[in-house]
């Protein structure tokens, strides 16, 4: 298949029978082929260029025999021509908007739109290429950050839809006979639209859409179809951007199961489900499991597109990642670096992914404390997502983040502050007052201030990050536990022992009800109370707490990680007989209260 559209345009575009070349690569399983060669992206361009031009010449034809003679014939001829250039448009903005030509990709939209409106009112085919070239509009916008002109996009596409043969999405009604089509794009919009939400912190709204659409589908194919795992997949994100991991897996995991039905085990769609599922697991540290999905996800993808695409590039990415997570350095290194390799072969060397691969390699860097490489490479994040997304981008935001986290582990607060406030200005203008960079942002501002020595300007940050927070997720989540846990450190050097206190058993909390006793976030907590009560000389429970942490760092990531090894070393300092022992306990011993 993949020899064949690389072989049949380029016949058809020498043969200039650019009709068919037109007809050819408008369609989606064509062009997504041709994305993954070596040449796609001048030939594609190129072939664009040759049927636009064609098509741009064949309208005004068929416009002046549509007007000298008003014969149904030269009707459907005018009404043929809008529609491949229509589609032309559609499938070309796509193909650029995948390459991360955002500019080229929106222009081509916006051409195709100003098309459509001249046609909307005379024939369907137009009004459905007006609704689609609206909807792929606004997810251009989207990926490029910009949201607030996304919006408006949405809304009259749903607008647009809604109007043709006036069903609406909550009716039995479908779509109108000549448009069977249209039930579908509306809940590809609503799809979108829901995406967009959930990047802004609307999770009420994108759950919405999310439902309509999913009702939509329903009634249109059942409940084993493929638009129905994309709704469901997607509600994974949602759960899982939440912290509803449990929620989050079970609708992956019905994704997964249709897609096994409907495509069978070997396919690219199966292959998606398994790293969704790789990567919720990771970040629930259930390791073993993330590998399994993780390794099953990569072999399905080097067998319908083999290794040097994209896909099994994000794979080898998220692989990385676990191996990080887990302390696996040079295992890491060694994946981020294959996947980076094959970006740059696939999608060039300006493409935003790659700058997404390149900061992750930074973090790994940064971990071990390789500053000169970490900065190398995120100085190349950085230029990529300037040129190609803008410096108000939300991407760009995150990678001053990890630029001021270079600073600030290098002790340079001073020049880590204002890059977290420029990061924070972003992502305030792009989300509003409530998002999950916004809280972790104002964190780090937190962080830094208090290095600085500035812990009373510390503890309106860690507020503002905590309202944010309970108000998208509730008390009850693993982010709420860490403010906790950082204001009872706060509190604690703040001599205010008794706020520290009720802020550690807070944390520890929030800790159980999410992850359990067993989980490496919850054994940092046991570690930061193991040094509250060591400064307080309050040995004897300091090292309860510190075994604590040892025992379960250990069992969850391995004798030889760098956390596990830190909680030995102070459990064996205070086992040291010469080591004195006090066995006062404080008012409230919180390991107590953490056993009870």
């Amino acid at each position: 298949d993949m020899r064949r559209c690389q072989e049949v345009p380029y016949k058809l575009y020498q043969a200039r029978d650019y009709s068919r070349l037109s007809q050819f690569i408008c369609k989606p399983e064509n062009y997504r082929h041709l994305l993954v060669s070596d040449w796609a992206k001048t030939d594609m361009y190129q072939y664009w260029r040759a049927a636009n031009e064609y098509l741009t010449v064949s309208l005004p034809q068929a416009l002046t025999k549509d007007n000298s003679s008003n014969t149904n014939n030269n009707r459907s001829l005018t009404t043929a021509i809008v529609s491949d250039r229509l589609e032309l448009l559609l499938s070309a903005g796509k193909f650029m908007q995948e390459m991360a030509a955002y500019t080229a990709a929106q222009s081509v939209y916006q051409a195709g739109i100003d098309l459509a409106e001249r046609f909307t009112t005379s024939t369907i085919s137009s009004t459905k290429h007006y609704a689609r070239l609206l909807t792929a509009l606004a997810s251009s916008h989207q990926d490029t950050g910009r949201y607030a002109e996304a919006l408006p996009l949405f809304e009259r596409g749903l607008q647009v839809l809604k109007a043709v043969g006036r069903p609406q999405e909550d009716s039995s009604e479908t779509a109108p006979t000549d448009y069977p089509e249209r039930g579908e794009d509306l809940a590809t919009l609503l799809l979108s639209y829901a995406v967009l939400s959930r990047k802004r912190g609307l999770y009420d709204v994108a759950d919405a859409h999310l439902t309509n659409a999913l009702a939509l589908l329903k009634r249109m194919h059942g409940e084993r179809h493929e638009s129905v795992a994309e709704i469901y997949n997607e509600q994974g994100r949602l759960k899982q951007t939440t912290g509803d991991y449990n929620g989050a897996e079970l609708f992956f995991k019905k994704a997964l199961s249709i897609r096994q039905a409907v495509f069978g085990e070997v396919h690219p769609k199966v292959a998606q489900s398994l790293k969704d599922l790789g990567d919720l697991c990771l970040l629930a540290s259930k390791y073993d499991a993330s590998w399994g999905y993780l390794n099953k996800a990569q072999d399905l993808y080097e067998q319908t597109f083999g290794v040097m695409h994209p896909l099994y590039a994000e794979t080898l990415q998220s692989k990385g990642t676990a191996s990080r997570a887990q302390g696996l350095w040079k295992d890491a290194e060694t994946y981020y670096l294959e996947a980076i390799q094959i970006q740059r072969k696939a999608l060039g060397s300006d493409h935003p992914d790659l700058s997404l691969t390149l900061c992750d390699i930074g973090n790994l860097y940064l971990r071990q404390n390789i500053y000169d490489k970490a900065h190398s490479v995120f100085a190349e994040a950085k230029s990529i997502t300037a040129s190609v997304l803008g410096t108000k981008h939300i991407d760009y935001a995150v990678i001053l983040a990890n630029i001021a986290s270079l600073h600030q582990k290098q002790k340079q607060y001073d020049m880590a502050l204002p890059l977290f406030q420029s990061s924070l200005e972003i992502f305030t203008s792009v989300y509003g007052k409530r998002h999950l960079d916004i809280a972790s942002t104002c964190l780090n501002i937190a962080g830094v201030s208090q290095k600085l020595g500035r812990l009373s300007e510390a503890l309106p940050y860690y507020y503002q990050a905590l309202r944010c927070l309970l108000k998208l997720m509730g008390p009850k989540h693993s982010y709420v536990a860490v403010i906790f846990n950082d204001l009872a450190l706060l509190y604690y050097k703040l001599n205010e022992t008794a706020k520290a206190e009720f802020m550690y058993n807070k944390a520890f909390t929030a800790y159980k009800c999410v992850f359990g006793l067993m989980h490496p976030s919850t054994a940092q907590v046991f570690f930061n109370a193991g040094n509250y009560y060591k400064q307080m000389h309050s040995q004897h429970q300091a090292l309860e707490c510190f075994k604590e942490a040892h025992s379960i760092w250990s069992q969850m990531l391995g004798p030889n990680h760098e956390k596990t090894q830190k909680a030995k070393d102070q459990v064996d300092q205070l086992q040291d007989t010469t080591y004195k022992i006090d066995n006062t306990t404080p008012p409230h011993d919180l390991f107590a209260l953490v056993v009870q």
